[in-house]
């Protein structure tokens, strides 16, 4: 009696499952008032089968509920199951008896386990679904009997040996059949939307291709499709044309058509020359390539047809008159040649040429092989059908052709017997039939040529429905993406990460409302993005697809990045320049003073002693200016712009400067100073004597400073001779304090020091060692230092120096006092500074020239105007008005023009030529060399005399 009541809700079942595979099929099942009402009917089936339940006693009944709410929660999700749910519960509640709360709780834990097992055969792929069906139905139905000891005892022993069997053998079983008929359904439904969409693509290929485009039923001969170029071509809409038999339209006879469709559907015979009928009546000759295509298990034939009906009527043109033969000939778009017996070329137009790159020559005498691509086509079967050509059976044929660059292209021939100038030819029609063949690929081959077209960028390219799932993807996604194999179907948004994935979703909805793109950037995945959402519309122009564009920014953005910083180096550069000009300006005016008065002294009456004084004087400015240029020399060292400037060096004057700078101040240190020249060293060398003096300087001035007794030793002499190159080798050895291991790799280096404690006993800038490298090595030297801690140093550099020509007369030490032939010059000095006005005044005077002064740019443009000068020496930096502006207000005066001559103490790169171009005549760097100030003014003295 058991089995009867089961088997009735089992039927129950199976009606519910048709029942609701009927809603999936024709609703969206993801709406949730379709899953409302999915819930109301898996509530009525339960309800129907309460009714037929087997009553074990007065209020304890035994139904299919559990599998209805199980497979509810599974297939239909969390609203349907609870609405379900609600609806049982009520219905139980309402019947009441000792089997309620069993009843009650049996509902819920069925639609409960429903719910979850839903969740993990959604979030998990590691077992069958089917393991997780038979898995649900046991354990459902296990737990069903665990709850009997809701049911009183009296009943409950009887209970169990009543229901042990059905619940665990043939419900478990049910519930798993179930699960699988909903499985098969979903899988069916999902399948045909996968074939509908893929047959959409297909059609959209097919209806926007350019080519006439058919497909016929080869039975009834009735058009089955036709695309909009087929409509425009044969004028008649789409739905005339599939009212209407190919026979309708093609001029061969029914017996014939069928001969042809056969051929075609047995791919014996491909390509097919024939003549078609428009709507309006017009004949048209076409070519047609045919093919067997399945659909729905049927055979039909595709049909792609060419419209040749102007290339025949050119060359019937060219049949019937040899007077418009020429311009026929070379008008018709397609190539066409000209061909004897043996088929060597007697003619050919301009298609001919365009389409295989040859010249008109290359062709005429020659025969077809050359054209043909080599290994594709069979030259015997050409040779045969030039043959049947001219046995009049006008053959055609696809070959092979090559390009004079090389380019293999497909191409259709046709042969036609003809006459030229009185002998039997074959004309030769050749059409390129690449875009043919390509649209025939496109027509095969279009999801494939999709899925490699996106896959082949290097952006991220995603294709999304209006909810956000993902239809398409490239490689480029997944290779950043890496947590989804195949994310088709998963939705976007629930991928990305939660923090930007809620601004995401704002984007997209934004879209769908707008129909406008958005673009934004991202970082993501450890890099900087582009992104752009672009609406894709439907044909009532709402939103049916989004496309994800997304690329890489992230070299873009580094190197943005570069070129920032590299604007701020540039500025921190001009700036430097700038500071190191004014720091030249200022430090050089002091030191004007104290040069220019030391030339002076000279020519004054001196004790040996007092010159001797005067000497070391002299000496030790030089070299204050020399540090001074150490920072200019620095910075025209990192612009690149540091000139030698080579010259004859007596190797005794080098000798003798050392023992000068050097031996008072180490004597009073209390040091031995020994200067040692080997006696073989040449008596003159090649070098930029003051950038070798700043070396020496340099390293001389380091060893007494950082030698607290004992000696220092400087020595030079020969290393090996090269060629024409004398290398000489300079050593500075002292007995100081020496260098760690640890600094001596970078002593070398700029703003480097030996004491960098707070406390240190030793000044110094840190440029003099660096200076010296870049100068040896600008000299094409080496330098470099050996040294132990508490021992002393020995620093040691060579030069490369060129040999003096034999017969280099010795030039004699010059002499301290100058003494100069009067000028008879009248100069108007222009200088703000008193020192530097009394210095040029005092040497001006020493070589007999009347010198006015002006302490300004103003007053000396005044003083030009009032009187005559021979001389103007035009100070750079004044107040009231500087030095280029008082010489343009001159220079473009009426007044007499005087020789300009700027004074600066600026010594950068350029200063020169820079001053002169603003229309000075020459210039002179502070401080004021009395002899170089003479040779100045000494043409203009013997021009004026002239």
């Amino acid at each position: 009696m058991l089995l009867i009541p089961i088997f009735n809700n089992i039927s129950l079942l199976v009606t519910l499952s048709v029942a609701y595979i009927l809603v999936i099929r024709y609703f969206d099942q993801s709406s949730r008032w379709i899953q409302f009402f999915s819930g109301l009917l898996f509530g009525g089936f339960i309800i129907l089968g309460i009714f037929n339940a087997v009553e074990l006693m007065p209020g304890l009944i035994f139904d299919g509920r559990s599998i209805i709410l199980a497979v509810a929660g599974l297939f239909g999700g969390p609203i349907t199951a609870i609405v379900a749910a609600i609806m049982a519960l009520a219905y139980r509640i309402h019947i009441g008896g000792p089997g309620m709360i069993m009843g009650v709780l049996v509902i819920i834990e069925a639609t409960t386990l429903g719910i979850i097992f839903r969740y993990l055969i959604q979030r998990t792929s590691k077992l069958s679904p089917f393991v997780y069906y038979g898995l649900l139905g046991f354990m459902v139905h296990l737990i069903m009997l665990i709850l009997l000891v809701a049911v009183p005892g009296e009943v409950r022993e009887d209970l169990f040996k009543t229901l042990a069997f059905p619940v665990l053998i043939l419900y478990p079983l049910g519930t798993f059949l179930i699960c699988s008929l909903f499985h098969a359904q979903k899988h069916y439904l999902h399948t045909v939307k996968k074939l509908s969409e893929s047959e959409e693509r297909f059609r959209q290929l097919f209806f926007e291709s350019q080519m006439v485009l058919l497909v016929i039923d080869p039975e009834s001969g009735y058009l089955q499709d036709a695309n909009k170029t087929a409509e425009t071509f044969y004028n008649y809409s789409r739905n005339q044309l599939l009212s209407m038999k190919i026979s309708q339209i093609n001029m061969y006879k029914e017996d014939e058509l069928k001969q042809k469709m056969g051929l075609a559907l047995e791919k014996k015979q491909k390509n097919f020359r024939m003549q078609h009928r428009v709507a309006s009546g017009e004949v048209r000759d076409v070519e047609v390539f045919a093919g067997p295509v399945n659909f729905g298990g049927k055979t039909y034939l595709y049909s792609i047809v060419n419209d040749i009906t102007e290339n025949l009527q050119a060359i019937n043109k060219l049949k019937e008159s040899d007077l418009s033969y020429r311009s026929l000939f070379n008008a018709v778009n397609d190539a066409i040649y000209i061909q004897d017996r043996e088929g060597k070329f007697l003619d050919i137009n301009n298609g001919a040429m365009k389409m295989y790159g040859y010249k008109r020559e290359d062709f005429i005498g020659n025969t077809p092989e050359f054209l043909s691509a080599p290994g594709m086509n069979d030259l015997d079967r050409l040779k045969v059908n030039l043959e049947k050509a001219f046995e009049g059976k006008e053959p055609g044929f696809e070959f092979w052709g090559i390009k004079k660059d090389g380019t293999v292209f497909p191409k259709y021939v046709r042969m036609f017997k003809t006459q030229y100038f009185g002998q039997d030819v074959v004309l030769v029609l050749a059409n390129d039939i690449t875009e043919r063949k390509m649209a025939q690929k496109a027509l095969e081959e279009s999801r494939f040529n999709l899925s490699a077209l996106i896959n082949v960028s290097e952006d991220v390219l995603l294709l999304l429905d209006n909810e956000g799932k993902i239809l398409l993807f490239n490689k480029a996604f997944t290779s950043y993406y890496q947590k989804e194999k195949n994310p088709e179907g998963k939705n976007l948004f629930e991928l990305l990460p939660k923090d930007i994935s809620s601004q995401r979703k704002k984007y997209f909805q934004n879209i769908l409302e707008t129909r406008k793109s958005i673009s934004f950037e991202d970082c993501n995945f450890d890099k900087d993005w582009w992104i752009t959402y672009y609406p894709i519309l439907d044909k009532q122009a709402n939103v049916s697809r989004v496309a994800v564009y997304a690329r890489d920014i992230t070299t873009q953005r580094k190197l943005l990045n570069l070129q920032k910083n590299l604007q701020v180096a540039e500025n921190s550069a001009q700036l430097k320049q700038q500071f190191l000009s004014n720091m030249s300006h200022e430090m050089r005016t002091p030191m004007n003073g104290i040069i220019g008065m030391t030339k002076l002294m000279w020519n004054t009456p001196l004790t040996a002693q007092q010159k001797d004084f005067l000497h070391t004087i002299e000496e030790s400015s030089k070299s204050l200016l020399s540090l001074i240029n150490d920072v200019l020399d620095l910075a025209r060292f990192e612009s690149g712009k540091m000139p030698a400037y080579p010259e004859q060096v007596m190797l005794d004057d080098i000798k003798d400067k050392i023992n000068k700078l050097f031996r008072q101040s180490a004597l009073n240190k209390g040091l031995e100073f020994t200067v040692i020249f080997d006696d073989t060293l040449p008596e003159f060398i090649v070098t930029d004597e003051r950038r070798l003096m700043q070396v020496i300087i340099n390293l001389v001035g380091n060893a007494i400073k950082f030698t607290p007794s004992g000696k220092i030793t400087v020595s030079c002499k020969p290393e090996k001779n090269k060629g024409k190159k004398h290398i000489i080798r300079f050593t500075v050895e002292d007995t100081g304090i020496g260098v760690s291991k640890e600094f001596i790799s970078s002593i070398f280096d700029e703003f480097a020091q030996l004491d960098n404690s707070k406390t240190r006993n030793y000044d110094g800038s840190g440029l003099g060692l660096a200076i010296s490298k870049k100068i040896i090595e600008m000299l094409g030297g080496e330098i470099g230092v050996t040294s132990t801690e508490g021992k002393g140093s020995k620093f040691w550099f060579t030069l490369k120096m060129g040999n003096i020509k034999k017969g280099t007369i010795r030039r004699e030490k010059p002499t301290q006092v100058q003494h100069f032939e009067n000028l008879h010059l009248r100069i108007l000095l222009v200088e703000d500074k008193i020192i530097n006005r009394k210095v040029a005044e005092l040497i001006l005077k020493n070589m007999g020239c009347e010198v006015e002064i002006a302490e300004n740019g103003l007053e000396g443009v005044k003083k030009v105007s009032e009187n005559d000068y021979d001389v103007v020496l035009m100070d750079i930096q004044m107040p009231v008005m500087d030095g280029i502006s008082a010489v343009k207000m001159i220079r473009s005066s009426g007044i007499k023009q005087p020789y300009i001559i700027g004074l600066s103490a600026e010594a950068m790169e350029g200063d020169a030529e820079k001053y002169i171009a603003e229309g000075m005549d020459d210039y002179l760097t502070k401080p004021l060399i009395p002899v170089l100030l003479y040779e100045k003014l000494l043409p203009i003295k013997n021009g004026k005399n002239s």
